[in-house]
């Protein structure tokens, strides 16, 4: 079905397509994972080519966004090595929209090392606007390393991130492949302070990372700890959340 796909240039269409993209990124098993990854880049690479980084005259805000959906997944959820490097040349160079800068920022913090996370921290801090602040801060959860992912979770707790702001951060790491085990041990070690620092919606945005855990085990753990912990959110939220 798929593969009928590869000439649309509709924003709506493409972002049912990528959610879809991405659950599958959450469940498959891991060894089946570089053939997800093929099929992504098959998939998303005629269109990224077809737009490319840079806007053209008199495109429309819809098609910018779509330019930095599409590099954004292909980078990503497709591991692309060669929008990786054409990302840093972005990056470096500044070139591109805003939609295509944002998506390079992301791409980079993927493929990242220690060293790019020392500079997007300090991006994130000299930030000079609220949405450069938010893009440098949510990079930083993309960051693969174990490291580094364990430096992150740390700084949600430790004052380095505002407390309307950690909740967020917690929850796109409880939501990544790369680090939701260790996010959720961290959760599960910490709720009582996190309960205590982020009340109200800060606890729903929080808990809403719980879907990250995609695994029959992931399921009954998470039931087990709010019963015995008593987890509770508005209405019936936190039911919705353990259904999905």
């Amino acid at each position: 079905l798929t593969t009928r796909f590869r000439g649309e240039r509709d924003r709506s269409v493409w972002t049912a397509l990528l959610n879809s993209y991405a659950l599958l990124s959450r469940i498959v098993e891991e060894e089946d994972r570089p053939a997800l990854q093929a099929l992504l880049r098959d998939r998303l690479t005629p269109a990224v080519r077809d737009l490319g980084w840079l806007p053209r005259q008199r495109e429309d805000d819809l098609t910018g966004q779509l330019r930095g959906d599409l590099l954004r997944a292909l980078g990503t959820l497709g591991d692309d090595p060669s929008v990786r490097e054409e990302a840093a040349l972005v990056h470096a160079g500044g070139q591109a929209d805003a939609g295509g800068q944002a998506a390079a920022i992301l791409i980079l913090a993927h493929c990242g090392d220690p060293n790019r996370y020392e500079e997007f921290l300090a991006r994130y801090h000299a930030a000079r606007t609220p949405q450069e602040e938010q893009r440098f801060l949510l990079a930083l959860a993309t960051f693969r390393p174990r490291a580094l992912v364990e430096r992150t979770l740390q700084m949600s707790l430790d004052g380095s991130v505002r407390a309307q702001d950690a909740p967020i951060l917690l929850r796109t790491l409880l939501q990544a492949v790369h680090s939701r085990e260790r996010a959720w041990a961290f959760f599960q070690e910490n709720w009582s302070e996190m309960a205590r620092r982020f009340p109200g919606p800060g606890i729903r945005r929080l808990c809403e990372g719980l879907l990250g855990l995609t695994s029959e085990r992931w399921l009954a753990e998470v039931q087990h700890f709010c019963r015995e912990r008593k987890v509770s959110l508005w209405g019936r939220t936190l039911e919705q959340f353990l259904e999905q």
